[in-house]
């Protein structure tokens, strides 16, 4: 009895020391993530009560809000409740093991962003592995120890904050890049390949997996009579490191001719060698069609298709101009329809168009 008592005591003060560490540890982290983790939810899974009881009890003391779940049915069942930040999934469980629970996560909505962290034995080296294959995001090994487990999964937390800080930038990005019909592209210089955003590639007619094409392919895409003055602009800008701005006309693979606003400039290393140009396309075919409308109506008769006399004045004035800088003479021509008129107002204005057209053409 005495012996028994003994070691009941032994095991009180043990336990009463674990939670002491425990709390201590707790306390640390909890000035370290102080308005970090208040909002975050893990989600512990695993047929052991005491391993959950225990790992809820660090957390909290950390600040983290737990939930728990026995089995995969529970914990798929409470990730579509509760979407938790990050979930410890024990490999070892009844009916469905963990690494077929963390498959299947990664199926649901959501699952695929989720953190999971595979509770492992420390010798079993295979569900390692197997859990990175299935779609963990890290493991831990059992016994767990109490500042590792804190420590890690505060550690994940910020992590998933700043990778969901990315991403919200990445889809914003890409949603005003779409409203804007700007695609964003990026080559690797001594790969000599470039990878394009959606809009980019969609712009110039590349199918889903073509979103990352040699250089070469990219200038076969480009209009053969455009397509030296754009591999000329690459040369100069490695050669040069500076940005540089071009507009080209794309050939795409339905038969569609657009005309794109090209900009980039240079990503050097540490010795200021350029490694990467990043940079923007834009489809600017319609402001293409609509400037030549204008320069049409601005410098051409509409009826006849000649250049008017806007553009004569400016020509002529060019020409001048130009024989005054050299010492040169220039020579005017001028055409004249005799008794024009008479037609117009004989006629009437109908059979002077034609006329004109007629002899203009």
């Amino acid at each position: 009895m005495a012996a028994a008592a003994s070691v009941q005591s032994q095991n009180a003060n043990s336990y009463s020391c674990n939670v002491n560490r425990r709390e201590s540890l707790g306390e640390q982290y909890m000035i370290e993530s102080r308005g970090r983790t208040a909002d975050h939810t893990v989600l512990v899974v695993g047929g052991d009560a005491a391993m959950r009881r225990s790992t809820r009890e660090t957390l909290e003391v950390a600040g983290v809000k737990v939930e728990e779940a026995e089995n995969g049915t529970e914990a798929l069942a409470a990730f579509a409740r509760v979407r938790p930040d990050l979930m410890l999934v024990d490999v070892v469980m009844p009916a469905a093991d963990g690494f077929a629970v963390c498959s299947k996560l990664r199926e649901l909505p959501g699952g695929h962003d989720v953190t999971i962290v595979m509770v492992t034995d420390a010798e079993d080296r295979d569900s390692v592995h197997r859990s990175y294959e299935v779609g963990a995001t890290d493991f831990i090994t059992k016994p767990i120890n109490p500042a590792i487990l804190t420590h890690r999964v505060l550690y994940l937390l910020r992590a998933t904050v700043a990778l969901r800080v990315v991403r919200e930038s990445e889809d914003r990005l890409a949603r005003v890049q779409r409203a804007a019909r700007i695609g964003s592209w990026d080559w690797d210089i001594q790969a000599d390949v470039l990878q394009l955003s959606e809009e980019a590639r969609q712009m110039f007619g590349l199918a889903p997996e073509e979103a990352v094409i040699a250089r070469e392919r990219f200038l076969d895409l480009v209009n053969p009579a455009d397509r030296n003055k754009v591999a000329t602009a690459f040369a100069d800008a490695v050669h040069y490191d500076e940005a540089y701005s071009i507009s080209y006309r794309v050939s795409r693979s339905d038969g569609r001719e657009c005309v794109v606003q090209e900009l980039a400039e240079p990503v050097v290393d540490d010795s200021g060698k350029p490694v990467r140009f990043c940079g923007t396309v834009k489809d600017v075919t319609e402001r293409e069609k609509a400037e030549t409308q204008i320069r049409m109506l601005a410098y051409y008769d509409a009826l006849t298709g000649l250049p008017n006399r806007q553009q004569f004045r400016e020509q002529a004035g060019q020409a001048v101009t130009a024989a005054r800088r050299v010492g040169t003479k220039m020579a005017l021509i001028y055409l004249d329809l005799d008794h024009f008129k008479r037609i117009n107002d004989t006629l009437g204005h109908t059979q002077g168009d034609m006329l004109s057209v007629s002899y203009t053409h």
